[in-house]
């Protein structure tokens, strides 16, 4: 199995501003989860521009880029950023032996990972 995680944002401002500590925790928690968690797109979502054979897409606004995974390969790109940027990546070998059969991916939270059969 491959994993792939996102990074962990820094929350402030709005947590700072309200509600006692253990709120201002709690807040910075929910915030930073709901902002790595990994989702299934939407039908109108997967049909725009961008997106064709996506299943899931992630964002980490602090690192300012966004992840879509897709069966074949994993694309990265920048967001909010001057200079754009993308790059992908894929699994064609593990531990020397050519990867062809893989399962539909399996997310929890802000982990998704790929399943390769042997």
């Amino acid at each position: 199995m491959s994993a792939v995680e996102l990074g962990e944002p820094k929350v402030s401002g709005l947590a700072a501003a309200t509600g006692s500590e253990e709120e201002q925790v709690s807040l910075s928690t929910a915030i930073s989860e709901a902002q790595r968690s990994v989702q299934p797109l939407t039908e109108r979502e997967q049909g725009l521009a961008g997106n064709e054979g996506v299943r899931y897409f992630a964002s980490n606004p602090n690192q300012h880029f966004t992840a879509r995974f897709r069966d074949s390969d994993v694309l990265l790109r920048s967001s909010g950023i001057e200079e754009p940027w993308q790059t992908s990546f894929s699994v064609r070998a593990l531990a020397g032996m050519e990867v062809s059969n893989r399962t539909e991916p399996t997310v929890e939270g802000a982990r998704l990972e790929y399943s390769y059969l042997e």
